[in-house]
């Protein structure tokens, strides 16, 4: 399971870190346990109803960083630009600067999503090889974290705030989610954003700047519930937003399980081609194909 979890890391932290989708359109409310609007939350304001593009193709440029913690608590950072093609069938990240610490001289993995078939791709053409991982495969990995998760809830003394944490996300207990956006837009690469924040129990979990009128080719929301580190309902909030993201900070949950405690990233280059060469989210012919050794008992 542990060279499993390290096989789908790099793919799915990309495809997570920089594939974003924006703002839903119309009354915007917290929401949680008590549904819409309950007591003790206000409601966020209205956001006008612009008629949104679904393009046919997205390619985009971006920078960021993520903030890794491992099992012992030690952070790492890394910085890196990257290329996003997006299509309906999915998603291909290719590295454009190396990540802090990797190898200049070494060829960047290229990461393709098809959740047409429901499969991820790891691309090393410095060999010649590629991994493949399954949704299925990827959702087996994440029972091995919550089992990790629950054994620790049952067996340590832990503060308040990382139980309350390892709830959520083992789902006994599901946070109040409040979604906020500003009233005013901001302009980036030419497109009025609308600044959206994300909270579960009074935390700020997302924050993102989405381009009014433009989606995403493709529907990202069964490879976040694959994750394990979004809420049902900070999911259905994600679900129902209607517009691009060209700006946007992720704080994570699940520290030590392959998902950054921070992620943030801004697109720097935008454009909506009317075609795509398939063979971007395709192996290249001659490929071999590389499984994870088993882990010596």
């Amino acid at each position: 399971m542990r060279e499993l979890c390290s096989a789908i890391a790099l793919p799915l932290v990309m495809i997570l870190l920089l594939a974003p989708a924006g703002c839903f359109r119309g009354q915007e409310a917290s929401a949680g346990p008590d549904g819409p609007g309950a007591a003790g939350q206000a409601p966020a304001g209205p956001v006008p109803d612009v008629a949104a593009l679904r393009p046919p193709f997205l390619v985009y440029e971006t920078t960021g960083r993520r903030v890794m913690t491992d099992a012992l608590g030690n952070d790492s950072e890394s910085r890196l630009a990257q290329r996003i093609y997006a299509s309906d069938k999915g998603l291909r990240t290719e590295t454009l600067s190396p990540a802090s610490g990797a190898r200049p001289s070494a060829p960047a993995p290229v990461g393709i999503l098809r959740l047409d078939r429901k499969l991820m791709w790891q691309i090393n053409a410095a060999d010649g090889t590629y991994a493949e991982v399954t949704f299925a495969e990827a959702a087996e990995s994440v029972r091995g974290v919550r089992e990790l998760l629950a054994r620790r809830l049952r067996e340590e003394r832990l503060p308040p705030e990382k139980r309350r944490a390892y709830e959520v996300v083992l789902g006994q207990r599901q946070p109040r989610i409040e979604v906020r956006a500003d009233p005013q837009t901001v302009e980036i690469l030419g497109r009025k954003c609308r600044h959206i924040s994300y909270l579960e129990d009074g935390e700020l979990r997302i924050e993102e700047w989405a381009a009014e009128g433009l989606l995403i080719p493709c529907d990202m929301s069964e490879i976040r519930a694959l994750t394990g580190d979004f809420s049902p309902g900070l999911l259905k909030e994600l679900r129902r937003r209607q517009s691009f993201a060209l700006k946007a900070r992720i704080i994570g949950r699940l520290p030590g399980s392959g998902i950054p405690r921070l992620s943030e990233f801004e697109v720097t280059r935008l454009e909506l081609p009317e075609k795509l060469d398939p063979g971007l989210f395709e192996v290249p012919a001659g490929c071999r194909l590389t499984r994870p050794a088993a882990r010596a008992e």
